[in-house]
């Protein structure tokens, strides 16, 4: 028996705070995260889903939900799932209505990253996502045009000591070093993982070749264009052998 029944004409009553919406959603998404870590990756995809239905419109565990789905990407389950449509779209749909980029970023970087365990299909899929998001955030460009941060370039450079620096065990002053930030992909939250301080250095190992299925996403390799002219549709298996060449046949000897 709960403390308000047994106490219901208490002064003590007024006092308990009342359970109110809020707190038993947020006690169902608790249960749904839990479910995005079962043995079923089919169930888990669903329970994203869900999540990022609530998540979106009662703007509730956000970033919690932006970190279970970042490491999803790196669940070994993912390779054998029957749901690669689905997560797929659950990615389009959770990265567009994002408005953090730093994030959109770490997104792009890690899913070039495991696109190369993966079937072409998918590897296609995720190609055409990052185009599509591409349109969506034109910052996505920065990743392919501008360098990353480099201190020593090779050059000798300069530099005059600050006062106030510290002193080492030779009785020398030593200058305050300024740590630079750096791409680290092992973060978990992805907008901490400083993804917009690196390039797109991932495109290097998904070089399309000449009878790869990929040569409509070389436009993003050669920093042309982020936008995809072509459908989906348009490079399935069937088009893929229709374009491969094929040997010539030979020519049976006749018997007389």
């Amino acid at each position: 028996m709960s403390l308000r029944k047994s106490l219901p004409l208490s002064p003590l009553r007024p006092l308990l705070p009342p359970l109110t919406a809020r707190s038993r959603l947020e006690k169902h998404l608790d249960t749904l995260f839990k479910i995005t870590h079962s043995s079923n990756f089919n169930t888990s995809i669903q329970a994203l889903m869900l999540i990022q239905q609530v998540a979106v419109s009662k703007y509730l565990a956000v970033e919690r939900f932006y970190r279970t789905l970042y490491e999803s990407l790196l669940d070994p389950r993912l390779i054998t799932s029957s749901k690669h449509a689905l997560y797929l779209n659950l990615l389009y749909r959770s990265l567009k209505n994002d408005v953090d980029v730093r994030r959109v970023k770490a997104f792009v970087k890690r899913m070039l990253q495991v696109v190369t365990l993966h079937q072409a299909s998918f590897t296609c899929g995720i190609l055409y996502l990052i185009a599509e998001l591409g349109a969506t955030f034109p910052d996505l460009k920065t990743l392919l045009t501008e360098p990353e941060q480099d201190d020593d370039d090779g050059e000798e450079v300069y530099k005059d000591v600050v006062e106030g620096g510290e002193v080492n065990g030779n009785g020398e002053r030593s200058e305050p070093v300024t740590k630079r930030t750096v791409y680290d992909g092992r973060k978990r939250d992805p907008e901490y993982s400083n993804a917009q301080q690196s390039c797109l250095w991932e495109l290097v190992s998904i070089r399309p070749c000449d009878q790869s299925p990929l040569p409509p996403y070389t436009n993003i390799y050669r920093c042309h264009s982020w936008s995809i002219s072509t459908l989906p549709s348009q490079h399935s298996l069937r088009i893929f052998w229709s374009r491969k060449p094929h040997s010539p046949s030979r020519t049976l000897p006749t018997t007389r």
